[in-house]
């Protein structure tokens, strides 16, 4: 005779995913308590099958968030992207714009806004047509991508105009970073077709620091690009030839 005890039974079952052990379901029975013990008392078979339902359930639930955030991602990311270049668009271009002057105010950060106006662009749209005024458009982007830091950005605002947004830099070496990117558009052919089209681009630079807004800092670097081009505005033109 058993007194005061209570006898329990122990059952455990693998609960799999495909063929993955993802979980063990246990059953532990009282097998003294006539009331929990009856005709509709779930067994491990059925406890493992309701935990391997479950499991599917979270996990493709979890893949399907997984997906959605994917998604916005890559939609936010297309709706700040120029189509045509690949690189950032105007909307693009003030979004980071703004977090560097963010972090220039937080951090006393240094950095400088180079924009980027082609010479004689319309010329080569009317003389060549719009699809080599295209090709030349995301040459320039290619150019400039491939002369800054990763931790610098690329954007296109319209038509023939970039900007280079140098961030945390030391003034004086992000001027000359600027030079540079102007020397080597400058000296930039273009092939279509066998004509040969020499890129012609005025760059306007401005410091920024922790104090500046992105309204003013694109309007004074808008101010420098067309003194720049006042200066070269007795240049030839793209010069092509087959």
């Amino acid at each position: 005779m058993i007194i005061n005890k209570t006898i329990r039974r122990l059952q455990s079952a693998p609960a799999h995913r495909q063929t993955e052990l993802v979980a063990t379901v246990s059953l532990l029975t009282d097998l003294l308590d006539h009331a929990a013990i009856g005709p509709d008392t779930p067994d491990i078979e059925t406890l493992r099958n309701v935990a391997e339902l479950a499991l599917a359930s979270a996990i493709e639930a979890e893949r399907k968030q997984v997906e959605s955030d994917r998604q916005l991602a890559n939609l936010e990311r297309l709706a700040l992207t120029d189509a045509l270049t690949g690189v950032l668009n105007r909307r693009g271009v003030e979004k980071v714009i703004t977090r560097a002057l963010s972090a220039a105010r937080r951090y006393d950060e240094q950095g400088v806004l180079a924009l980027i106006d082609l010479d004689g662009f319309k010329l080569v749209n009317d003389t060549y047509g719009h699809i080599v005024g295209d090709i030349v458009l995301k040459q320039v982007s290619r150019v400039l991508v491939e002369n800054v830091r990763e931790t610098d950005h690329v954007g296109r605002i319209g038509g023939d105009e970039f900007i280079v947004l140098l961030t945390r830099v030391p003034w004086e070496d992000g001027l000359n970073r600027a030079r540079l990117l102007d020397k080597q558009l400058n000296s930039t052919a273009v092939n279509v077709d066998g004509w040969t089209i020499m890129l012609r681009a005025s760059v306007g630079t401005q410091v920024y620091g922790s104090g500046d807004d992105g309204e003013t800092l694109l309007s004074l670097a808008d101010n420098a690009m067309y003194k720049a081009k006042e200066v070269r505005s007795d240049r030839s033109p793209p010069v092509s030839g087959r």
